[in-house]
């Protein structure tokens, strides 16, 4: 049996194909046609010997259709790599130009065949991975593409349409640190725009959020009013470029700690010298709050936005105990105060670890029994430096050590017929 003049051809839908006639060579005759989203199949039979078949198909139109990456549960994916190759298309494949990723969200079209079209954009919502800065954490709601991690009393920029003072009523003031239809916060970052907004007062969707999101734009809130203040944390730098994508110069730069709201509104001025909510009242003392040198009501419109910070170093304090006594080793020597011992090999005296996310800066350890109430005399100013560790997953040695995890006291001790009583300071970044 052989396939007929229909094999391997295009059919918009199963009439066209059963108008090409014959559908088996002579001889032969067509089973009933099965129908796939992208094929039509059939099985020919020779007339006279029922063993002799061939299976036959056409093509089939079909446009790309979105896969349950975009369809189903959404905050599963934390990046597009751990999405399965089945999920991002229910027909068709991803077409890899379309294939984009930001910070909250994954999209991609997925292409059609045989001459359909491909198909809308399909969006996979991230799952948001807790990135903190160090500090003491900001209420935040929508967090911006771009962002590097959360806003903190520490690293922040809050950006309003009102002016920045201690409440908020929705004529002239707003409480800073909260967020709402005038007022968002954001944390280190580089947002590429500012707002959807081009231009200040001539513009069909100017003082209007719209449909866009916060996500898209730091500065969406403040500019669909009028731009009127921003607060720049302690460790935080803000630069505002006069153009999208970090062009045309720069429009504004400023470090922190400082409160600047608009000087087109110099009649009001209470905000100067207002007692702040906790933390702000601490960090934007009365010498740190003025006003701006020009009209701010465009700097939200149009233009691009960098946040940078210092991150203060984390301390990670320990004391602990170690027996010099039962741990004489080949080094031993005398200093003439007693005998003196260094640390044997592979033992790691107040062994120190970083939290997760950061890395050892440096450390400091001494030595003071005084301290822990065991009344053996000071160290006579022995200071031990902080030694590298090199700390390994659990379980045996799994190759070379890629980065350190941790620190520990090195260095001698002077007082080997008793404990030490050991504490460390370790800095991690």
């Amino acid at each position: 049996a052989a396939c007929g003049v229909a094999n391997g051809k295009t059919f918009q839908n199963v009439n066209a194909l059963n108008a090409t006639r014959p559908l088996c060579a002579k001889g032969a005759t067509a089973s009933e046609i099965s129908t796939t989203y992208d094929k039509y199949s059939w099985i020919c039979q020779n007339d006279k010997l029922a063993l002799d078949t061939a299976e036959c198909s056409a093509n089939r139109p079909y446009a790309g259709q979105c896969g349950t990456a975009s369809t189903g549960e959404q905050n599963l994916y934390t990046t597009e790599t751990e999405i399965p190759d089945n999920s991002f298309c229910a027909k068709g494949t991803v077409i890899a130009s379309t294939l984009k990723e930001t910070s909250n969200n994954i999209s991609w079209r997925c292409n059609g065949a045989n001459g359909g079209e491909a198909s809308a954009v399909c969006k996979h919502t991230k799952r948001q991975l807790e990135l903190d800065c160090d500090g003491t954490p900001l209420e935040q709601g929508e967090i911006p593409d771009g962002q590097e991690c959360k806003p903190t009393a520490e690293c922040f920029v809050y950006v309003s349409g009102l002016l920045i003072s201690n409440r908020t009523d929705n004529s002239y003031y707003a409480e800073i640190g909260s967020v709402n239809k005038f007022s968002s916060i954001v944390g280190p970052g580089e947002y590429p725009k500012s707002s959807p907004h081009k231009g200040y007062g001539g513009t069909s969707d100017a003082r209007s959020p719209g449909n866009h999101k916060l996500s898209d734009y730091p500065f969406l809130y403040a500019d669909s009013y009028t731009f009127d203040g921003i607060a720049v944390g302690p460790n935080a730098e803000v630069t505002i470029y006069n153009e999208e994508n970090f062009q045309g110069g720069v429009l504004f730069k400023q470090k922190g700690p400082a409160i600047i709201n608009n000087n087109i509104w110099s009649s009001h001025t209470s905000w100067k010298n207002v007692t702040l909510p906790a933390p702000f009242n601490d960090i934007f003392p009365p010498s740190v709050r003025n006003s701006s040198n020009s009209n701010m009501q465009s700097w939200g419109r149009g233009t691009s936005v960098k946040v940078t910070c210092e991150q203060t170093p984390i301390t990670v304090t320990k004391e602990c105990t170690y027996n010099t006594r039962d741990r004489a080793v080949a080094s031993e020597y005398s200093t003439g105060r007693g005998s003196t011992f260094r640390w044997p090999q592979n033992e790691y005296p107040c062994l120190t670890f970083c939290p997760e996310g950061t890395v050892p800066e440096s450390m400091d350890c001494t030595y003071n029994g005084s301290e822990v109430g065991n009344n053996f005399p000071e160290p006579k100013g022995t200071i031990f430096s902080g030694r590298n560790y090199p700390s390994y997953d659990p379980g045996p040695p799994k190759g070379p050590v890629d980065k350190l995890k941790g620190m520990y006291c090195g260095g001698t001790t002077a007082h080997a017929s008793r404990d030490v009583y050991l504490k460390s300071k370790l800095k991690c970044k």
